[in-house]
């Protein structure tokens, strides 16, 4: 499953930073790291997922204030694979 977490067999790594001032940042990790990532672990039988929460995230979660929970919800399921990008801004 999608949400199952990062135990055993199965690696979820979050990514987490601002969506608009990493975009680049976030572009590079998906399109150079994450196929190297993904086919290091199928090597070793195990599943990877990437959580990005850059895709995804409505504007109803947004008004419902669902983003938060919903994040840090991921974040456990993740645990203990996190990326964090830092920059200028704060916030989504």
């Amino acid at each position: 499953s999608p949400f199952s977490s990062s135990t055993g067999r199965n690696i979820r790594v979050f990514v987490s930073s601002t969506f608009k001032d990493m975009r680049k940042e976030r572009a590079i990790l998906r399109k150079r790291i994450v196929h190297k990532l993904n086919q290091y672990c199928q090597e070793r039988l195990l599943s990877f997922s990437f959580v990005d929460f850059s895709w995804g995230i409505s504007d109803q979660m947004t008004q419902d204030g669902e983003v938060l929970h919903r994040c840090l919800q991921e974040v456990d399921r993740c645990l203990p694979y996190f990326v964090s990008f830092l920059g200028e801004r704060y916030g989504w």
